[in-house]
């Protein structure tokens, strides 16, 4: 029953968040903003610290929220200077190939540090 529950009130804050952006499509790009600042507050404030305490074993926690940062600026050099923003036509839409670059670059990125984390870990 708790799990039914869980997975209904995922359902109700997507769909309520789904019509809240239909809703204010002139402030998507505010909006957009706001939802991967919470993807970031939740890595940095809910899985750093865990993995933290995963590499404390065998490295120091300056070493890993080192590494972390160094992820994280690498990603941004990665995306702001190597895959440059094609804006195709007037209204600054990307073409679906750039886009398709851009999450590759994401999910890798991701991929990695996570590997690097577990790797340092064990």
């Amino acid at each position: 029953m708790t799990l039914f529950l869980i997975a209904l009130g995922a359902f109700i804050a997507t769909l309520l968040g789904g019509l809240f952006t239909l809703r204010f499509k002139d402030k998507l790009h505010l909006i957009l903003g706001f939802s991967a600042g919470a993807v970031v507050g939740v890595a940095l404030f809910d899985l750093l610290p865990e993995s933290i305490a995963l590499v404390r074993e065998n490295h120091s926690v300056s070493f890993a929220t080192a590494l972390v940062g160094l992820g994280f600026v690498i990603y941004m050099i990665l995306d702001r200077l190597i895959l440059f923003h094609n804006h195709g036509d007037e209204h600054g839409c990307e073409n679906a190939n750039h886009k398709q670059n851009k999450g590759i670059l994401g999910a890798a990125s991701l991929a990695c540090i996570v590997l690097l984390m577990v790797w340092l870990s064990a």
